[in-house]
């Protein structure tokens, strides 16, 4: 966490703080609250894939192979584009 002119509050800088560890790291962490507070309503299952930026070659694969484990109702995906820095988005259709 480095405190700049743009963020004198502190800001993360990390290898993929913003690009995909960021955001899976806020659903593990809102999952953490939740069920420690006894507000989990669902069945959640996590599929965290690392290869994405070199092709993503064993995930055809690992869908395949698991498709029984991996059946859902929602899929929450957070590799989408914002309208601005700060302005929060969300995606609802890709």
């Amino acid at each position: 966490i480095k405190n700049t002119e743009i963020h004198p509050e502190g800001a993360i800088f990390a290898r993929g703080a913003c690009d995909d560890k960021g955001q899976m790291y806020m659903h593990v962490k809102a999952l953490e609250y939740m069920s420690k507070n006894n507000e989990l309503p669902c069945n959640v299952k996590f599929m965290i894939e690392g290869e994405e930026e070199v092709g993503s070659e064993h995930l055809g694969w690992f869908i395949e192979k698991n498709k029984e484990k991996l059946q859902n109702d929602v899929i929450l995906i957070s590799d989408t584009g914002m309208i601005a820095p700060d302005v929060p988005s969300i995606t609802t259709g890709l």
